[in-house]
């Protein structure tokens, strides 16, 4: 299963390599005949023709190594050895490593071909599966089957991911249930997944990313109770005012709340303004450093962070508008250099971006190595200069005791009904105006950049932010100024989303084709991209 998009902490089953003989390279349909087994008998479930470990090794050197050179091997011929790996002295296993290689050059050879030749080999593909097909239905009824359960895991994997690929390159309907999915909705229950997105990934992944999303590790489910959620809603996520308690930023902390004038937040949304939250750090090299909050009017000249967070979380507060000062003085330190990281970053992309689509205008075959060396050395030059410019700006502001603005609800919507729906009313303005909106989930601050960009985007896709009410509002109105908060700092969720710009039908030698395709496709991953389109 090494085609498989990798996750964190997580190892897919090994399927160890039976048998000393390859697969002939002949014909499939004819190959049992070619064993002495009898295929019609397999197809109708009657395994009995020859000894269980005899069975076994047939069934992987036919459904396994003859469905690859069948459909496969018209470009050339491919070796057993090919999808075989050595893990220690004397024990070989099956390997798919080269799996989403053979595939790109299939397709790249069938799209070169006439219409005839691609709709003949086209067939012999979908004869090919249709057959795999059956003996993985006649073997999963089997009261004992000749064939361990990872095997024909790996089988369906395998007929699954060219299923897909025949769907992603030539819209070939999928007519086949592989069975993946009630694979990985008893993985997901077992793991205590919610209901709601075990329902939410049946309806939105393919069966082939719900495989591996059911393989994610949630490091919170441990501490959540989804019995009684539905396939509509859940509850763990439901906040009781009643019974509310704002958290601090450790469960021994007792700091004060930081309350802020709503009489001054009042006179600003009357005038028809945004109120934003300005914070400042005090230090006296004695104590502890100390938050001063001040709550000011938005204007052109003052940008602002808006944050979006889960209430259930803890970083609401029903009762009144005030936060505990641990909790204002993790979101200084989580902000107070990322409006200038963001634009020198931006600036430093830019030339990046520069550089390449200079290099790819000229051609493969045209480049002016020159050229690109003087540009090179300009953006080199422009960066240095940048860099020398961020010194100076940090000067100033560390004068200046590093100001921020931020708008966050719990301080900024009072509780009084009539000024809260001016407030409410006055979200589109908020969203589309701040700096950045940085996004605060318990269960993605457990995550790590260094994570592949897939696995982070579909932990997001089950997150608590994706379940609230506000999220939709929020990032559309955010555009491409989301920042998702992780444990090793923020990302910007449009560079997640940009892996699947590459189109894999168009670019066959993008390294982007393989199965991560299925990922692309999802109505999940494709809804996060509407988001910031």
């Amino acid at each position: 299963m090494d085609h498989l998009p990798r996750l964190t902490n997580v190892d897919y089953p090994s399927l160890p390599f039976l048998g000393d003989d390859p697969y002939d390279g002949l014909p499939f349909p004819s190959y049992p005949q070619r064993c002495g087994w009898n295929p019609d008998r397999l197809q109708n479930g009657d395994f009995s023709q020859h000894a269980a470990g005899e069975t076994a090794e047939f069934l992987q050197s036919w459904l396994y190594l003859g469905t690859v050179n069948e459909i496969l091997g018209i470009v050339e011929s491919i070796q057993t050895y090919q999808y075989v790996r050595l893990v220690e002295p004397e024990s070989l296993y099956i390997s798919t490593g080269t799996l989403n290689g053979h595939i790109k050059e299939w397709a790249a050879f069938l799209n070169d071909v006439d219409q005839d030749r691609r709709s003949q080999e086209i067939h012999k593909a979908q004869s090919c599966l249709t057959t795999v097909y059956r003996v993985c239905q006649a073997i999963s009824g089997y009261a004992n089957p000749p064939c361990s359960a990872d095997f024909s895991l790996s089988v369906q994997i395998l007929g699954c991911t060219i299923d897909q690929a025949l769907k992603w390159f030539w819209d070939i309907p999928l007519t086949r249930d592989w069975g993946l999915k009630d694979i990985a909705t008893f993985s997901m229950l077992q793991s205590g997944w919610c209901l709601r997105d075990v329902s939410l990934a049946r309806a939105s992944l393919s069966d082939m990313s719900m495989l591996v999303v059911s393989r994610m590790q949630r490091s919170l489910l441990e501490q959540q109770d989804h019995f009684d959620c539905s396939e509509r809603l859940c509850l763990v996520n439901q906040v009781d005012e009643k019974a509310y308690h704002t958290r601090h930023t450790t469960t021994l902390c007792r700091c004060q709340h930081i309350v802020l004038d709503q009489n001054r937040v009042r006179q600003i949304l009357q005038a028809g303004e945004i109120p934003v939250v300005s914070l400042r750090v005090v230090e006296d090299g004695i104590g502890p450093r100390q938050v001063e909050a001040e709550v000011k009017g938005f204007s052109s000249y003052r940008w602002f962070f808006s944050i979006s967070h889960v209430w259930s979380d803890g970083l609401g507060n029903p009762y009144q508008n005030s936060l505990p000062h641990c909790q204002m003085l993790a979101l200084y330190d989580l902000l107070a250099n990322a409006h200038v990281d963001a634009q020198f970053d931006t600036f430093n992309r830019s030339l990046d971006m520069a550089f390449d689509r200079g290099k790819q205008a000229m051609g493969p075959d045209q480049v002016d190595e020159m050229a690109l060396k003087v540009w090179d050395g300009i953006r080199g030059f422009l960066k240095k200069t940048a860099a020398g410019g961020r010194r100076v700006v940090d000067g100033v502001r560390k004068i200046r005791k590093k100001p921020i603005s931020i708008w966050i609800d719990t301080l900024c919507v009072p509780l009084d009904r009539e000024v809260r729906k001016a407030a409410i009313a006055g979200l589109k303005k908020v969203y589309s105006g701040s700096l950045l909106t940085v996004v605060l989930d318990s269960e993605l601050q457990l995550l790590s950049k260094e994570m592949p960009p897939e696995e982070l985007l579909m932990h997001m896709c089950f997150s608590g932010w994706m379940r609230r009410a506000w999220t939709y509002q929020e990032a559309v109105l955010s555009n491409r100024k989301l920042r998702v908060r992780l444990s090793d700092g923020l990302v910007d969720l449009s560079d997640l989303l940009g892996f699947g710009t590459l189109d894999p039908r168009t670019l066959i030698t993008s390294p982007q084709v393989g199965v991560d395709w299925n990922l692309h496709q999802n109505k999940l991953t494709q809804l996060l991209k509407w988001y910031m389109a």
